[in-house]
This record gives C-alpha cells, structure tokens and sequence, in this order.
C-alpha cells in the first residue's frame, strides 16, 4: 500500500494515478523497470574538492596563534630588557615567514606550480627583510639576489633535464654536478673569487665522474645480456 505525495491518500497497487489528484504513482518494486534516476554522464562529472579541509584549517590557526604567541613574547621580552626593538624583529620576520611557507603549502599544495611560484617570490621578500633590518651591509643586491637567480637557474635545467634522462645513476651525476657549478657560483658572488668551493669540487667531480663510469658499465652488461638472450 502506498501514498500519494500531494494529497496524502492511501492508493492500492493497481492504480497508476491517483484517484483524488490524478497524480502519476510511481512504485519502488517496479524502480527496476524505469530508467535511471540521473543519466550515466553524472558519474563522470569530475568532482573538485576544496583546496583545504577541516584539518588544514586547523593546523593554519595552530601556527597563527604559535606564530603571534613568539611574535608576542619576544618583542615583549626584547622592550622589557634593550628598551626598544633590536633583536626581535629578526625572530618576528622569520616567524612570519615559516607560518607564510606553512600556510602556502597546505593552501597551494594540490597546484604545485603556483606553489613553486609563491615560494620563489616568499624567499626574496624574506632576505630582503633580513638586509633592511641589518642597515649595515647591503647584501641582499649583491650577494643574496644573485645567487638566488643562480639557485633558480640551475634547478630549471635539472628540471629539464630530468625529463630527458631517464636513468637514476644519471640523474644522480646530474644533480652532483649541479651541486658543483651551485656552490662555485655562490663562491664567486660572496668571496669575489674561488676559494673553498675548490675542495668541494675536488670530492664532488670524482664522485661524478665514478658514477659515470658505473652507469656505462652497467648500460653496456645489460645490452650485452639482451643481445645473448
């Protein structure tokens, strides 16, 4: 026995239309024989989901209140003991950019190169707070800056070249001899010459060169098994 949703009248099975109302029934032992609800194209609909959940909200007022508990307690403590602000606003601005890394990733985390870019633009602003607040020497222009461009020049061709290379103990020779040009750069942009980078180099190379050899012999031993086989 069944009712009818407009006028509430108790309708046995066999009518098909309400007898008050004239209202279409539809029966749920007979669900099976009707077409579906939603067509088959619902299924398919690509669902987004929120960049941050629950959770993430949770953890970003976490470090908020931990980032304004330290912003807080140091500038308090620095008035109290030096009568103004000297140290603290070194913590302050490290502070307020670990909670901007933390924020970003959990917010930009399913678009990675937004990311890639926030991160990239946070870094500079923080060094430059960093030389602002030093007023002694400025070496954000010189010094930081370019080797920051450097960094970001030298990971972009890895980048690349990542996507050509295939094999790890290449890739692995890849890394190591960016890792090399990286710090002879930042050598030569912070002493003006080559100085300690040179033992870096002298354990780095052979350790590239001794994974190449490695990689050939063990590229050439395996082709030689396929031609056997």
């Amino acid at each position: 026995m069944s009712f009818c949703i407009t006028c509430g009248v108790k309708i046995s099975d066999r009518h098909t239309n309400c007898p008050l109302c004239n209202r279409p029934i539809e029966y749920t032992s007979k669900r099976e024989n009707l077409p579906p609800l939603y067509p088959e194209e619902v299924n398919k609909i690509t669902i987004i989901k929120p960049q941050t959940t629950i959770k993430d909200w949770v953890v970003i007022h976490f470090y908020m209140f931990f980032t304004f508990l330290i912003v807080l307690s140091t500038t308090g403590i620095d008035y109290t003991l030096n009568k103004g602000f000297t140290w603290s606003s070194y913590s302050t601005v490290s502070a307020l950019f670990i909670y901007s890394i933390i924020s970003s990733v959990i917010h930009l985390r399913r678009n990675p190169y937004i990311l890639y870019v926030t991160i990239n633009l946070l870094i500079p602003i923080f060094l430059f707070s960093l030389d602002w607040l030093t007023q002694r020497d400025a070496w954000f222009i010189d010094k930081a800056l370019p080797s920051f461009i450097t960094l970001q020049v030298i990971s972009l061709v890895v980048y690349i070249l990542f996507k050509i290379i295939l094999l790890k103990l290449q890739r692995a020779v890849t890394i190591i001899i960016a890792t090399n040009l990286l710090i002879i750069t930042i050598d030569q942009i912070t002493s003006g010459t080559v100085t300690w980078s040179i033992l870096c180099t002298a354990l780095l190379l052979p350790t590239a060169i001794y994974i190449m050899i490695l990689s050939a012999k063990l590229q050439s031993s395996y082709y030689l098994h396929q031609t056997i086989d």
